[in-house]
């Protein structure tokens, strides 16, 4: 065989090689703040995974007594204002699963709406900083809140293109809303984020981790593909204590009043009474520690780039900020994270 023919089987090989190599998706980069308090602190550690973008919960929609009110609205401290504009900030709104039902008609659930844009606004104007493209909502609807969901939606996204024809409204999506679209119905928004944690039972005690289980995960993605709205994709990176009494779910723990015991397999079961913290413990009590590990975010990521729809360029956010959670990854672990969508 000629040098030169064999030359060419080798490019023709190379050029395969390439061909086939997995494509990265182009992905954006966010985090969730979602605490009453914006000090500003710790933001810096941002700069070094080139993350511009927040999703900042400004309040929540509760039902207090025979009314639907904002609740727990977020604070700017003076050095959290400066830190703040430094970043594209996104208004996020929590809303109760009970505040969803208490209204009966779907005129008081369009003023709700208005109120919640206007809120938002409020929030932004006080502080002087620049309202992000982006409002989100963050609801676990069902097959019965649905109409009230809807409704609002509608309001909201309408209103917000009154006032700026750039605005997207979008929806948080639990995995159950994903596989049973069809009962749940799609929202009236121009986005959905795709919630990949507290996908498990937390009080079943036999629940290995509620937070993020990729086995758990698998079983809701089959429709994924083929969801009608573009689907960003969120990740946890927190953690958090289980307490059982006898079988029987009793709260979660804070971890620094807990986070010494000698635990086993993720599990401790006290053999005395014991008091720590602030907390008192019978003997049978069983702490439970759930995670967010990196290899099971990975393995999350590899789920996802089967079913993701092709040509998809979805913002990878990891919930929340906070310096204590991010120090338990390496900077290299987080940027896997965010660079992980192949396909």
């Amino acid at each position: 065989m000629k040098v030169q023919s064999i030359s060419k089987i080798l490019c023709l090989i190379l050029l395969i090689g390439f061909a086939c190599r997995e494509k990265q998706i182009n992905t954006g980069r966010a985090f969730y703040y979602w605490k009453t308090v914006f000090d500003g602190r710790d933001l810096h550690i941002l700069d070094s995974l080139a993350v511009k973008r927040l999703m900042v919960r400004c309040f929540d929609i509760e039902r207090v007594q025979d009314q639907v009110i904002p609740v727990a609205p977020i604070r700017f401290t003076e050095e959290g204002k400066k830190a703040a504009r430094k970043y594209s900030i996104n208004p996020v709104v929590f809303i109760t699963p009970s505040a969803l039902a208490f209204y009966t008609d779907t005129i008081q659930v369009k003023a709700m709406g208005i109120k919640i844009i206007d809120q938002v606004e409020k929030i932004f104007t006080a502080n002087g900083l620049m309202q992000g493209d982006e409002l989100q909502i963050d609801c676990d609807w069902t097959s019965t809140t649905r109409e009230n969901y809807f409704a609002l939606l509608r309001t909201i996204k309408a209103a917000m293109a009154r006032r700026n024809a750039n605005s997207i409204v979008s929806v948080t999506l639990r995995l159950h809303q994903v596989k049973y679209a069809h009962q749940t119905g799609i929202p009236p928004a121009d986005k959905a984020l795709l919630m990949c944690y507290n996908m498990g039972n937390l009080k079943n005690p036999a629940t290995v981790n509620s937070i993020l289980d990729p086995e758990e995960m698998e079983k809701y993605l089959g429709r994924l593909d083929t969801y009608p709205l573009p689907v960003d994709i969120a990740f946890p990176i927190f953690n958090w204590h289980v307490w059982f009494r006898q079988m029987t779910y009793k709260g979660l723990i804070k971890d620094s009043d807990v986070a010494s015991l000698p635990f086993s397999r993720n599990r401790y079961i006290f053999n005395r009474d014991s008091t720590l913290g602030t907390y008192s413990f019978l003997a049978g009590d069983m702490i439970r520690f759930e995670d967010s590990r990196p290899e099971a975010i990975q393995k999350a990521l590899k789920l996802l780039e089967k079913k993701m729809p092709k040509g998809s360029s979805p913002i990878i956010h990891l919930y929340h900020f906070d310096s204590t959670l991010v120090s338990k990854y390496t900077l290299h672990e987080l940027e896997e994270i965010f660079n992980g969508l192949h396909q």
